[in-house]
């Protein structure tokens, strides 16, 4: 797969993402933005919104208090079905946020809004998701946050910015 595919696979990005969250959506998402990186941003977007989606439900039909999605609307949003329910599909939308390359977006405001709700679950290993995702979010944006101000001082952006993985 290369460039010369990416208006198709840009068309088949709805299906693939009706299905809801798998561990197979996610990894095929890999792949494409490896392959086709112009693509990045728009997986990105879509796939954040399908993590809110599962947060926000689950966290509402546990029947807590809702918190605001942050990231989109459950009445603008297709049903989605998936494979997984319940606690897997918690812990799978957790894992997805802290491990896909979500670099360019600030998603502190979305782990305030999104995750932190689940540090108190009954499921311990949804806790433990949850603390993770949570370090890893507060870690990207520390590091981004020490580079704007590294850049601010003047050192060569480039040599930082591969340095801690970023390209640009």
């Amino acid at each position: 797969m290369g460039p010369a595919m990416e208006p198709h696979v840009r068309g088949l990005l709805d299906v693939m993402l009706s299905a809801g969250l798998s561990p197979t959506l996610v990894e095929a998402l890999e792949h494409i933005t490896t392959s086709i990186p112009s693509l990045l941003p728009t997986i990105q977007d879509r796939l954040l919104d399908s993590i809110s989606v599962v947060l926000s439900k689950s966290h509402h039909s546990q029947g807590r208090s809702a918190i605001g999605m942050g990231r989109g609307n459950l009445m603008n949003t297709p049903q989605q079905v998936s494979d997984l329910s319940g606690s897997a599909l918690v812990q799978l939308a957790l894992q997805t946020l802290a491990r896909f390359n979500f670099k360019g977006h600030d998603l502190l405001d979305f782990a305030r809004e999104s995750v932190v709700v689940y540090l108190d679950d009954d499921d311990g290993a949804i806790r433990k998701d949850a603390a993770l995702c949570c370090c890893k979010l507060v870690a990207n944006s520390f590091l981004v946050c020490n580079m704007l101000l590294i850049g601010l001082i003047g050192e060569n952006d480039d040599i930082l910015l591969r340095r801690f993985g970023f390209e640009h």
